[in-house]
């Protein structure tokens, strides 16, 4: 596997490791797909601003608090419904790696491949 390095990179590995119908409900929207596209948009349109020699002495990271709680940024992580149709640790591999980078996780108990407990 290569390196990836942009959500196209993502996205073209699943379509050639994944099957045909796996890929197919993956890479799909619910609807009209209006949120799917906008959300594509977005990527494009949004750039990083690259600060090169930036004085970095007062930055404290993009850490934030959720209920109270330090995490590392403010960006959750959200599993898939069935989620182990995807990958074999399902809603369970995400939970470990939501907490190996001290990230806000949720989850859909009705629809996880894993009972909560």
């Amino acid at each position: 596997m290569s390196k990836m390095a942009s959500l196209p990179d993502f996205r073209d590995y699943a379509k050639t490791t994944m099957s045909k119908r796996l890929f197919a409900e993956l890479d799909s929207a619910a609807g009209n797909q209006t949120t799917k596209q906008l959300n594509e948009e977005d990527f494009q349109r949004i750039k990083l601003k690259q600060r090169g020699m930036a004085n970095m002495q007062y930055f404290k990271g993009p850490g934030s608090t959720f209920l109270g709680k330090q995490v590392s940024t403010p960006i959750g992580l959200a599993a898939l419904p069935k989620q182990q149709r995807f990958h074999i640790g399902g809603e369970v591999a995400s939970a470990q790696a939501a907490r190996d980078m001290n990230m806000v996780y949720t989850v859909d108990a009705a629809r996880s491949s894993f009972p909560l407990e």
